[in-house]
Formats: structure tokens, sequence, C-alpha cells
């Protein structure tokens, strides 16, 4: 079984529990990560909950744990 599937123009990653999480460039990551801290309701997630509702939204990319962390911590309001 390979690890990757394109459907273009993304490309996802398949999990080991067969669930799919769409690739994306770090551009866009920086944005996927102020939309999950900053949510409407006025939630300031940690890096850990962040990180876990990204996934939950099956985004994926390989330094999203490490990412994540870094930015969330230079959140001014935080």
């Amino acid at each position: 079984m390979h690890e990757f599937d394109l459907d273009d123009p993304h490309l996802f990653k398949i999990r080991a529990n067969n669930l799919l999480r769409r690739c994306v460039p770090l551009d866009e990551a920086k944005k996927i990560i102020w939309k999950y801290h900053n949510l409407s309701y006025g939630e300031h997630f940690n890096g850990e909950k962040t990180t876990a509702k990204i996934l939950q939204s099956s985004f994926f990319w390989p330094s999203l744990f490490k990412y994540t962390h870094a930015l969330v911590q230079r959140c001014d309001m935080c």
C-alpha cells in the first residue's frame, strides 16, 4: 500500500487507520493554524488542542506539531 494519494490538485497522506489527510504547503499551514487557534467564539487553544483540531479537520504537513506549537507561542493575545 502506498502512503500518499494524488487527487489533482491535492495530495493526501494515507494514515495507518486509512483516513486521508490533505497535505498543505507551509504558507497555507500558517493560515490554518491561526484559523483553529483564533476560533470565532474567542478560544485561544494551546498547541496540543490546536493541533488536535487541525488533525480532526483532515489537514496534515510534516512539521505540524512543531510549527503549530511555535506559532501558538507567539500569540500576543495569549
